[in-house]
């Protein structure tokens, strides 16, 4: 970026300015710093708005500015009122119109599915009776950057069949405008399906979604798919539990569920057969070689044992006096020689093989096609060298620090004892980030990272008069990675070594370095109950898994609970972070989410704890606690007296209680 700069400040009188004006600004862009790249691409349009640099700023400009919104909102409504999703930039409202439609109209079409709009269909819907309409102000998106709004929908609209109509123009035309077409229906019922492969069915049950409780005497009706046409099936009616079945053999039915004038239909089409999904009865050959790897010439002792095999009647037998022929191929697949075998009365063989030398060295197999049980056996052919020496890479003397220079000694020695000098070393350094075991109940809006590596350092030296080498790298910690994350930076020092004759031996080792010099852990068991104390185990060691003795304290705080059982959301969270040098800004977080536990917020402190550990790292905790959500938190400082954290969410049930008083919509 420097470079660019430079190369503008010099060339500011000419029209090539404008192309480096446009690179940097393409560079800053994909940094997610918007408006700096805006206005460097429009000082390159406003200088030299006619040469080639001018027209690739105005395209970025366009790129900038360009209107972008989305609109997702939930397919089924009902208390509580769901929010409609806006994802946008440079847009500054919103315009919506509820339209009704009929369901039944629409299935009877051509359409794969039935809410499918075609072109003409969608300009027809327009034109229809608006249901409601209205507007909303966004807020202005100054950065360029995409923002995600929350909107309240209509409470007053009557059972039915609709599409939400969303667009940027008021008057929904069709010039610099995007208009979303999203179907949803208003109803209390909910269908729950219920696959039982092989049973020639489709089957479920229609509930009431507001009780849970079931609908009985709900009418049914199911169309199955015939080419592009659909063919409705014999209706029919829910029983007492809510429970329904139509007869699938091979298809799959679309179902529309009613009772009264409350509707609702299946997102998709539900598929069933008549075919059972258990395992056939099987004959195999099961081999056995003497090793995995042999040289050229050595003898190949194998054994083999034919079976049959009837899994879901539970019967397993060996099949004896069968009579098998035993390929041996090469690495290519060309045979090397063919062995007739009968087996035993215990269903064995057994038989040998000379591992060719005329041939390529590699992976080479034995099995039985054609007449009897099949199965096959790989193995390995290889010319084989003895090595003549070894290399070991030792631990660093001193402790390495973040930023600091880590020496590292090698050595490289014959197995008679000898030192190999003059030998060529080539090393890397690969690094990895780790993240502490809370982190993912700590985030719990953020992907958890991949464990990427990167290189971060290489370089070539060679073994001294003692076969002694030194690597020395710096240990430079991943800058995407905040401190407060306590992560631990792995650093795999990789050292390839040639000798005079070009024998290579490798050896690696590895060290953790981190932003501190400890790391705490605090756990327990997963099923938590009212009647038993929970205890937890505490442990503190060195980032390299020794156990260290440190103070601390942990504290259990309740977590404040919502006032109602909140569910999940039906399409998923999602939790617009903005960019920051091309990577997701990390200061962000969103707003407690009622149906996590884990974004809940701290309430009260039940405990206080002061802990010691012992040499091993180790110490424990146990205390009652009644039913409820909560959090440990664990502090306490490494050698240098920075601090260390841990955390664990812990839920107590009372199995015996008829309603589960923990404010969450499931617990598993």
């Amino acid at each position: 970026k420097k470079a660019l700069e430079r190369f503008i400040g010099k060339w500011a009188d000419h029209q090539i300015s404008a192309r480096a004006r446009y690179q940097l600004a393409q560079v800053l862009h994909s940094e997610g710093d918007f408006v700096v790249a805006h206005k460097l691409a429009k000082q390159g349009v406003d200088t030299y708005p006619n040469s080639p640099g001018g027209a690739q700023c105005h395209n970025l400009v366009q790129q900038i500015e360009a209107k972008e919104s989305q609109v997702t909102v939930e397919r089924i409504w009902n208390n509580p009122q769901p929010q409609v999703q806006v994802k946008y930039r440079n847009v500054d409202q919103v315009h919506f119109r509820v339209v009704s439609d009929s369901y039944d109209r629409l299935i009877k079409r051509n359409n794969y599915r039935p809410e499918s709009l075609t072109r003409p269909e969608q300009l027809a819907l327009l034109k229809k009776e608006i249901i409601k309409q209205w507007s909303v102000n966004l807020k202005p998106t100054d950065d360029y950057q995409e923002q995600v709004a929350k909107l309240d929908v209509p409470k007053d609209l009557p059972k039915g069949f609709y599409f939400l109509i969303a667009s940027h123009d008021r008057n929904f035309g069709e010039n610099n405008n995007r208009v979303y077409f999203s179907d949803f229906w208003v109803s209390d019922l909910a269908i729950v399906m219920r696959n039982r492969s092989g049973e020639g069915r489709v089957e479920g049950f229609v509930l009431d979604a507001i009780s849970g409780e079931p609908v009985a005497g709900a009418n049914l009706r199911a169309w199955w798919r015939q080419g592009r046409n659909r063919v409705e099936a014999q209706p029919t009616v829910s029983d007492a539990n809510g429970m329904f079945r139509f007869p699938a053999v091979n298809r799959g039915y679309l179902i529309l569920a009613s009772k009264g004038r409350d509707q609702l239909s299946t997102a998709r089409d539900h598929y069933n057969s008549n075919r059972f999904g258990q395992p056939r009865p099987y004959t195999r050959t099961v081999f056995f070689t003497d090793r995995s790897l042999y040289r050229p010439g050595q003898t190949i002792e194998y054994k083999g044992i034919c079976i049959n095999v009837d899994q879901n009647g539970d019967n397993y037998k060996v099949m004896p006096n069968q009579f098998v022929t035993v390929h041996f191929r090469d690495r290519n697949g060309k045979e090397v020689a063919t062995q007739r075998q009968q087996s035993n009365e215990f269903g064995s063989f057994s038989g040998k093989f000379t591992a060719p030398r005329d041939r390529l060295m590699g992976r080479m197999s034995l099995l039985v096609r054609g007449g009897g049980p099949s199965g096959s056996a790989s193995f390995s052919v290889e010319e084989y060298k003895r090595p003549k020496f070894q290399v070991a890479i030792d631990d660093p003397k001193t402790a390495a620090k973040l930023n600091g220079t880590v020496k590292v000694a090698g050595k490289a020695t014959a197995y008679t004892g000898a030192a190999i000098n003059d030998a060529q070393v080539k090393w890397r350094v690969v690094r990895q980030v780790r993240y502490p075991r809370w982190w993912g109940w700590h985030y719990w809006w953020r992907p958890m990272p991949q464990g990427k590596t990167q290189e971060i350092a290489h370089g070539t030296t060679g073994t001294k008069p003692d076969g002694s080498f030194e690597v020395e790298f710096t240990a430079l910690p991943d800058l995407s990675v905040p401190a407060k994350d306590e992560p631990t930076f792995n650093y795999k020092i990789h050292a390839d070594v040639v000798d005079t004759t070009g024998e290579t031996r490798s050896a690696d080792n590895s060290i953790n370095v981190g932003y501190t010099a400890l790391k705490a852990n605090v756990t327990a068991g997963e099923w938590q109950t009212v009647d038993n104390a929970v205890k937890l185990d505490i442990s503190t060691t060195s980032l390299d898994g020794i156990g260290q003795s440190a103070e601390g304290s942990l504290k259990i705080y309740a977590l404040k609970q919502p006032a109602k059982v909140q569910r999940e959301k039906l399409r998923g969270g999602y939790y617009p972070m903005p960019r920051m040098f091309g990577r997701r800004a990390l200061t962000f977080k969103p707003d407690p989410d009622p149906s996590k536990p884990n974004s809940w917020e701290l309430g009260k402190v039940l405990a206080t704890k002061g802990f010691t550990t012992d040499k091993s790292g180790k110490a424990d905790f146990s205390l009652k606690l009644p039913v409820g959500a909560y959090r440990a938190m664990l502090e306490t400082q490494d050698r240098f007296g920075k601090k260390v954290t841990a955390q664990l969410p812990i839920q107590v049930v009372n199995p015996e209680a008829g309603k589960l008083a923990i404010k969450v919509p499931h617990l598993l």
